[in-house]
């Protein structure tokens, strides 16, 4: 990886990690917040940060941002690693997670801009998907 892969790589995980912590902090009923834990990826190391409700606006840019850089990672351009589509992929995923969105959100536009081997191919790769991948691949959207 060269040093300006390296630096998109870091800003994208500080931009997310700013955003996110970001989304709320404080709880009104006195309950303890809720928090998710991005694991750490390369140089980067883990960071928490608090869950809050995401509006369906929100929603639908996260799952957004997700669907174009998962496509980008199944092609991409020569000048552009597919680590740097994976990144992004993975902080649009971790903020649509930690915006508690349905995953309504992403079936729609992956089905859309994906077909159903494409889809398989992204769930063995982006396997930080966990049990929402199962949930994405083709045979669960065929149900």
């Amino acid at each position: 990886m060269d040093s300006r892969t390296a630096h998109h790589g870091f800003l994208v995980w500080l931009v997310s990690a700013l955003v996110l912590a970001g989304c709320g902090g404080s709880s009104d009923d006195g309950k303890t917040v809720k928090q998710l834990t991005i694991p750490a990826y390369a140089s980067f190391p883990a960071v928490t940060v608090p869950i809050t409700k995401g509006t369906p606006a929100r929603c639908r840019l996260d799952a957004k941002g997700f669907t174009r850089d998962a496509v980008a990672f199944l092609a991409p351009s020569p000048a552009t690693p597919p680590d740097v589509y994976f990144i992004g992929a993975r902080t649009a995923y971790i903020d649509f997670e930690a915006h508690r969105c349905d995953i309504a959100y992403l079936r729609g536009p992956l089905s859309r801009r994906l077909t159903a081997t494409q889809r398989q191919r992204l769930v063995g790769h982006f396997t930080f998907l966990g049990e929402t991948g199962r949930e994405l691949s083709p045979k669960a959207l065929q149900k």
